[in-house]
């Protein structure tokens, strides 16, 4: 389990770091798409890492 949660953990900070520079680049419609699935998976991260 411990590992299951580490891999989405890297996977949701992969996925953060490659939105980022690309919601930059893009346009502000983009970029509003992108926010609500930015902070689904960095509330998860957060909650598994206080397991």
């Amino acid at each position: 389990m411990k590992n299951r949660i580490s891999s989405a953990a890297t996977l949701a900070l992969l996925a953060s770091a490659l939105a980022a520079p690309a919601a930059g680049a893009s346009s502000t419609t983009t970029t509003t798409v992108h926010h609500p699935a930015k902070h689904a998976p960095t509330t998860t991260t957060t909650v598994a890492k206080h397991k």
